[in-house]
């Protein structure tokens, strides 16, 4: 599986980059493999590329994983690459992609 919509219709990809919207420990996530579960659940398996901690950057390359949907909602907002032009509304919030930009 490739790509998935959520139930919030926001399309991810393998290779997404995702942030934590939270004030502190912020990781960026990039989606590695989507996997169809029981009872229809998707899951993400993803690397955390990047942390930031207290004003600490670092690149833990360490593995994680999630409910698919967790992409589309207010938790994560996309990152630096990936999700293609789309406009979607996740918890009443409108995320867009213009060129690259987020």
């Amino acid at each position: 599986m490739n790509e998935y919509k959520t139930r919030k219709g926001l399309v991810i990809r393998v290779g997404d980059e995702f942030r934590d919207t939270r004030e502190s420990n912020i990781r960026t996530l990039r989606i590695d493999r989507l996997q169809m579960e029981d009872y229809g659940t998707v899951r993400a398996f993803c690397t955390v590329i990047r942390q930031e901690y207290d004003g600490e950057v670092t690149e833990p390359m360490r593995l994680t994983d999630m409910a698919a949907d967790r992409f589309g909602t207010s938790d994560f907002r996309p990152a630096a690459k990936g999700i293609a032009a789309q406009a979607v509304v996740v918890d009443e919030v409108h995320l867009f992609d213009i060129e690259g930009d987020r």
